[in-house]
């Protein structure tokens, strides 16, 4: 059996490709959107589909506020 690849999805709009990866050999395992009624719909589409919540969960934020200091604080 192949292992999960894990994978953080840092564009992940409505996450229709991030669902479809789940579907193969990959572990969605940080989603950053950000746009939060995409977040939204996006953890709602998982428990439609009784996927477990991504392992280092949801950021609804700007990719330019990770690499700031609580950003990179957040990451580790």
């Amino acid at each position: 059996m192949i292992p999960n690849i894990k994978f953080f999805s840092f564009f992940s709009d409505c996450g229709f490709f991030d669902l479809g990866l789940e579907n193969t050999a990959f572990e969605i395992v940080f989603v950053k959107e950000s746009f939060s009624p995409f977040i939204e719909a996006y953890s709602y589409a998982r428990q439609l589909l009784e996927i477990s919540e991504p392992e280092y969960g949801y950021f609804a934020d700007s990719l330019v506020s990770l690499t700031e200091e609580n950003g990179k604080i957040y990451l580790q």
